[in-house]
């Protein structure tokens, strides 16, 4: 067997203005009446090793630093809206698809 260690550790840049990242960003507003303007956060992801992948993981206000912890939490009625905006994400974006 052969291990083969692949290191990326270029940052992952998208335009704000995408057609992409717009549609998310109004995802998120419509569905849950916040401010979506992208923010960028510290850490990895997978983005960095996946073509046109935007790293996208909705937040609400107060949540500021649960993730990646011991116990990490989420409440139900966030993973719902997070289910919501997903889905709605995806059939937005698949409509962009010809």
């Amino acid at each position: 067997m052969a291990v083969e260690l692949i290191s990326n550790y270029d940052s992952v840049y998208f335009n704000k203005d995408s057609k992409m990242v717009t549609i998310m960003k109004e995802t998120y507003e419509d569905v849950t009446g916040n401010d979506g303007t992208p923010v960028t956060t510290t850490g990895g992801t997978y983005a960095k090793i996946m073509l046109h992948i935007v790293p996208f993981g909705p937040s609400f206000p107060g949540q500021k630093g649960i993730g990646h912890n011991p116990n990490e939490w989420m409440r139900i009625e966030d993973i719902i809206t997070n289910a919501k905006i997903y889905a709605l994400n995806l059939y937005r974006l698949s409509e962009e698809i010809d």
